[in-house]
Parts: structure tokens; C-alpha cells; sequence
């Protein structure tokens, strides 16, 4: 049996596709029994949570029904330690890269500027000084870091010095130890909480063109710009003035807002229905999502 850090839980559902319609019918056997909840959220969030549930529910039928093959993570060369390459799973329950959170750091821009050599080399040095270990057990500072960098790259490639307050470099990722859900999970207080949220947003989004427009709050992630298009599209017989657009922009970030924390609530609920606590998954299933064993649990037996 394996298992999986909330990290590569996640990257592994946005990979894997679906194919399959994700009808009301559908959504309100394998998710949640609101109607409600269909008519708010997009496909793409209705797919996500269909795929999040599935998995958790039986991830070898979940092969048989929508497997699709996760391709190998390109390596975008932002990062000192993601690579890209496969997503991982851990074999033993102890392996230490399950149990701790996992911190990353970027590669300056002006660094990735000057190409391949370049970002293996700065990758290697981080490496080689021991930066990230340095920094978990509090031998070293941010800005101390910033001043290795200032002092070896800044002369050498001509570059921007880094200010050394600045947190640049630095990226935690989300939460990545093995994914658990707590012991009770108050199963009253999620309906009073959902309830709330569905009540906060039902009223708040009244005629038909402002719930159409809620279910696309992705959008707010965009420019101003880019926004008025994609409304267009959206309303194409709606004329939109700036003020109009700002309104918008306000309504898209509270129905963002909403919309992700019932999300984060319809995950939490899916862990418990699924007894997630005691999940482990298939070393097979996962091999053939295109996963591989992290270095570290191959090392030694299980």
C-alpha cells in the first residue's frame, strides 16, 4: 500500500481527467445532496470535487471508468527542488518527506534570464550551502542568504542586487504532510456552515446575469482588462460601463471567496465520508496514474 502528502494529492487530481458529464444527478450521489450547490459552481469545480471524491471512494474503479495517464511535471526552472518529473507516493508511512511540510525556493528571475547553466548552477549552489536545512533549523536568516547571493552573482552575471529584507526567494508550499482529517469531524457544523455560506451567497447574487457571472470567479485572477473581455463573451448583450466593471470585480471577489470555502468544506466532508484518515492507496493503481515512489521510501524496504 502507498501513500500520498495533501501536495501530490492535489497535483495528481488536477492532472487526471474525467470523462464523464458531471450531471446534478451525478453530483448529488457522489458528492453532496444540494441542488443548490450543482447551480453555483462551474464544471471545473464541480469536476475537481467529482474527481477529489472518486478517488478517495475507490481509486481502482476510478482507473477503470475515467483513467487518463498523468504526464511527467515539465521543469518550469522556477524552483531550486521541484524538477518537475513524476508525482509522488511514499511507501512508508514514516518516511520523512510525508511528514513535514515542504518549502521550496524561487529562482530569480534574472538568473532564469540567462538560461539552462545557469539555473543548474544556482540550483546547485543553494544545494551545496545548505540553505533550505539552514533556514528549517534556524541557522540562518532570509537576509543573510540574500547577501550569499548578492555577493556571488551580483558581480559576476552583472545583476540586480537583491534587498535584504527581501522574501524573494522564499515559497511555502501548501501543507504537505500526509493527508489526515481530524479525529470528529462536526458533521452539524458543516451543514450550519454550508447553509450560511449558501444563504450569504443566494442572496447577494439575485437576478440571473449575476449568477451567471458568480460561477465564473476565476476571473478575478485576471487584469481589469482582460475581465471586460471575457464579459463580453459572457453577457454579450449587456453594454458594461467602468463603473458597472468595478462593481463586478467586487461581486466576483465575493462569490471567489464563498466559493472556496465551500469548496474547502466539500473536501473536508468528502475525507470523512471516505474515512480518509485510514486511506492508503494502491502502489499499482498509482503506477499506472504515472506516479513513482519518492527516492527516499525506495531506498530501503517497507
Amino acid at each position: 500500500m502507498a501513500y500520498m502528502t495533501e501536495f501530490s494529492f492535489q497535483k495528481l487530481i488536477s492532472e487526471v481527467d474525467v470523462k464523464v458529464e458531471i450531471t446534478k444527478e451525478l453530483f448529488l450521489k457522489e458528492i453532496y445532496p444540494n441542488g443548490q450547490l450543482y447551480d453555483i459552481l462551474n464544471d471545473v469545480e464541480r469536476k475537481y470535487l467529482f474527481k477529489y471524491a472518486m478517488l478517495l471512494k475507490d481509486e481502482e474503479a476510478f482507473v477503470t471508468k475515467y483513467y487518463k495517464y498523468v504526464p511527467e511535471e515539465p521543469d518550469t526552472e522556477q524552483l531550486v527542488f521541484n524538477e518537475g518529473g513524476k508525482i509522488k507516493y511514499h511507501k512508508d508511512s514514516e518516511c520523512e518527506m510525508l511528514q513535514k511540510d515542504f518549502k521550496d525556493f524561487y529562482i530569480p528571475e534574472e538568473i532564469r534570464k540567462l538560461g539552462p547553466n545557469a539555473v543548474n548552477e544556482f540550483r546547485n549552489w543553494f544545494k551545496q550551502n545548505g540553505f533550505k536545512e539552514k533556514l528549517e533549523h534556524e541557522m540562518i536568516s532570509i537576509g543573510k542568504i540574500n547577501r550569499e547571493f548578492n555577493n556571488k552573482y551580483v558581480p559576476k552575471y552583472r545583476l540586480k542586487p537583491l534587498d535584504e529584507n527581501s522574501g524573494i526567494l522564499v515559497v511555502q508550499k501548501a501543507n504537505t504532510s500526509k493527508v489526515v482529517i481530524e479525529e470528529s469531524f462536526d458533521v452539524l457544523s458543516f451543514r450550519e456552515t454550508l447553509e450560511d455560506l449558501l444563504k450569504k451567497f443566494s442572496n447577494h447574487f439575485i437576478v440571473y446575469e449575476a449568477q451567471k457571472v458568480a460561477k465564473h470567479s476565476y476571473l478575478i485572477k485576471l487584469s481589469k482588462s482582460d475581465i471586460q473581455k471575457k464579459l463580453e463573451e459572457i453577457l454579450p448583450k449587456t453594454s458594461i460601463s467602468d463603473k458597472n466593471l468595478d462593481k463586478i470585480i467586487l461581486d466576483l471577489k465575493f462569490a471567489n471567496a464563498i466559493l472556496s470555502q465551500i469548496t474547502n468544506l466539500l473536501k473536508g466532508y468528502i475525507k470523512w465520508t471516505h474515512h480518509f484518515e485510514d486511506k492508503n492507496f494502491d502502489i499499482v493503481t498509482l503506477d499506472n496514474f504515472g506516479l513513482a515512489c519518492c527516492k527516499a521510501c525506495s531506498m530501503h524496504k517497507v
